[in-house]
């Protein structure tokens, strides 16, 4: 389906596909409303005190800094360094597996909070945005090779879009939520204090969602981001063929993880 709408005075052409509850995710500045269990940082503590030296250590440099809260700093730039290095599918060394497969194994032991969670990507490059294209309503997506980072409410999606601009280049952003989510494992920044909400919620390597809904809003003029697109997911066991939910790229997941 194609219309027009106009929000905050900005004109755009959207098209859906699938459910139209990924309209409803083209602006977060008007809320995206995320539901989960109730989460438990002490039975988080307990379990991450249980884990060997080597997976805590993990699990920390896994704490990414969340633009708009306070973060675990230390080792940040390995964890993104790594990400980085898995998604261009460059080799690494064998220290380098090692703590991947420490972090993976972390976070199978850590306790996951089931419910909905928004991941948030960004395109500098408008033609190389998978979805409606490459990607199409009922495929099977997983951000395998790598580590996938959400969030547990909408800030950092409305920070994204209001509290900063850039060029008059291209530019998309997608807001994917993520439904029925199962193996998501919330990160505290200081679970020794008394923690607030987690800042970021980890997926392990390995997990896949099926997508639901597609919404694509291209705006009329420059302003930033150029194009939104809303997606929803749904977390599912597996199948095959498998994508990249990034690039559309077909993907392989391969145990080890």
């Amino acid at each position: 389906m194609s219309f027009q709408a106009t929000h905050h005075g900005v004109s755009f052409s959207v098209s859906t596909h699938g459910t139209p509850q990924s309209y409803g995710l083209l602006f977060p500045e008007s809320g995206i409303p995320l539901v989960q269990a109730a989460s438990d940082p002490a039975h988080f503590r307990q379990r991450l005190q249980s884990l060997r030296q080597e997976e805590r250590q993990a699990i920390q440099w896994a704490m990414v800094r969340h633009p708009v809260h306070e973060g675990i700093l230390a080792e940040t730039d390995l964890y993104s360094t790594l990400n980085s290095r898995l998604a261009d599918g460059v080799r690494l060394d064998p220290d380098e597996w090692t703590k991947v497969r420490d972090l993976s194994s972390a976070l199978g032991r850590l306790p996951p909070v089931p419910g909905e969670y928004l991941r948030v990507d960004e395109y500098p490059d408008l033609a190389a945005i998978p979805w409606g294209t490459t990607i199409q309503v009922g495929d099977l997506v997983t951000n395998h090779p790598c580590f996938m980072n959400t969030a547990p409410d909408d800030s950092y999606a409305k920070w994204v879009v209001g509290g900063y601009t850039r060029s008059a280049q291209p530019y998309a952003l997608a807001f994917c939520r993520i439904g029925s989510a199962t193996s998501g494992v919330p990160l505290w920044s200081n679970v020794d204090a008394r923690p607030g909400d987690p800042f970021v919620v980890l997926f392990p390597r390995d997990a896949c969602f099926q997508v639901k809904g597609i919404a694509r809003a291209q705006a009329a003029g420059q302003v930033f981001p150029a194009m939104r697109i809303g997606v929803v997911l749904e977390q599912v066991v597996g199948g095959q063929p498998l994508r990249n939910l990034h690039s559309g790229e077909p993907v392989r997941v391969r145990a080890p993880w």
